[in-house]
């Protein structure tokens, strides 16, 4: 989920399975290490709000996803999560 993206824009999530980062885009500091890979291009609704639902993998439980998204230029706070 993301919130207070600008209404009705698109928000660009990102991924990354080898780490936390950071390395250093035209965007910003980006807490992902390469290779970062696009998960979802998903659309903010009037209130700039933004979600997606996705089916993982059983063989990936256990593994640690990094993510971050980018609206209109700027960053959202990164995410690190353990698949269970």
């Amino acid at each position: 989920s993301i919130t207070g993206a600008a209404p009705n824009s698109n928000c660009i999530i990102g991924y990354s399975l080898t780490g936390a980062g950071p390395i250093t885009t035209a965007y910003g500091i980006v807490d992902m290490s390469p290779p970062i890979s696009t998960l979802a291009n998903i659309p903010s609704n009037a209130s700039g709000a933004a979600s997606l639902t996705v089916n993982v993998p059983a063989n990936a439980s256990g593994v640690t996803l990094y993510t971050q998204a980018l609206n209109n230029g700027v960053l959202t706070n990164s995410l690190a999560e353990t698949v269970q």
